[in-house]
C-alpha cells in the first residue's frame, strides 16, 4: 500500500519470519511458506549494504531470483 512500517529482528531471522512476526501485510508474500519455491520473501538493498553481507547467495537462492518480480542487481 505504499506505507512504511518500522519493525525489528534479531541478526540471522529469516525475512519471512520477521514479517509474519510483526503482522506485516504483504499480498502474496510467503507463499511457499519458506520452502525457497516462490520468490516473493527477497529484499532490495543500498549497493554499500549488499556488498557488506557475509554470506553469499547460495545456487538455489541465485535460481530462485531469477524468477522474482521486480529484481535489482542488489
Amino acid at each position: 500500500n505504499g506505507r512504511n512500517k518500522t519493525v525489528y529482528a534479531k541478526i540471522g531471522d529469516n525475512l519471512l519470519d520477521v514479517v509474519l512476526d510483526n503482522d506485516v501485510d504483504i499480498d502474496g508474500f510467503g507463499a511457499c511458506e519458506g520452502t525457497l519455491a516462490c520468490s516473493t520473501c527477497h529484499l532490495i538493498f543500498a549497493k554499500e549494504d549488499f556488498d557488506n553481507l557475509r554470506d553469499p547467495l547460495t545456487e538455489e537462492e541465485q535460481d530462485m531470483l531469477d524468477l522474482a518480480y521486480g529484481l535489482t542487481d542488489t
